[in-house]
């Protein structure tokens, strides 16, 4: 029986040699993360109608590959189950898209569980990169994810219209500095190294 921990000190070697080889390009995501993170912060609602009509074409287009699936497989079995699946999703879709208010405040409560769920990831991945530079950084981006979920559950259904806006750019920008401090740190250590 393998021992879990072994391989933790091998993954972080491994992912720090990686953020070494590309750091100035994570540099560059960090910062445009973080950049577009202000930007949703300074106007949270054109965040949150942006996302809810994303989702909305999705739906749609998502919906259209069910029905071309279906039709395209016709003799593979589950032809109306697909049909059904594809003008159902088309249908969610088209109601978002017409209802972007009503969208909005779902994708609210969705956002809320995905960066409750990330910022639990975010926690067990730093604690398995123990000794990498800049680690402390995704320690805290992951506290903060969890914040921000606890938060968005406490304030609805009331702020949904700009919450949604606020929490995505908080959570880019915190992201975006994550991302460059780990890249620099990296890179600092490695061109001490050499």
């Amino acid at each position: 029986m393998t021992n879990p921990e072994g391989g933790i000190p091998s993954m972080a070697s491994a992912l720090a040699g990686e953020i070494s080889k590309g750091s100035i390009w994570y540099v560059v995501l960090g910062v445009v993360l973080a950049l577009t993170g202000i930007v949703l912060i300074a106007n949270p609602l054109l965040g949150g109608m942006a996302l809810t009509m994303l989702v909305a074409i999705l739906f749609i287009v998502n919906g259209g590959m069910y029905l071309v699936n279906a039709f395209m497989a016709r003799s593979g079995g589950g032809f109306l189950f697909r049909v059904l699946l594809g003008v159902l999703t088309i249908g969610v879709g088209v109601w978002i898209y017409t209802n972007p208010d009503k969208g909005l405040a779902t994708l609210t409560v969705i956002l809320a569980i995905v960066i409750g769920i990330a910022g639990v990831l975010k926690i067990m991945f730093a604690r398995a990169l123990t000794g990498v530079p800049g680690v402390g950084g995704l320690l805290f981006s992951g506290i903060v994810s969890l914040v921000l979920a606890v938060l968005i559950f406490a304030k609805l259904p009331s702020a949904s219209e700009v919450v949604i806006g606020v929490i995505i750019g908080i959570d880019m920008l915190m992201s975006g500095i994550t991302m460059t401090m780990i890249a620099m740190k990296v890179r600092s250590v490695s061109n001490t190294l050499t």
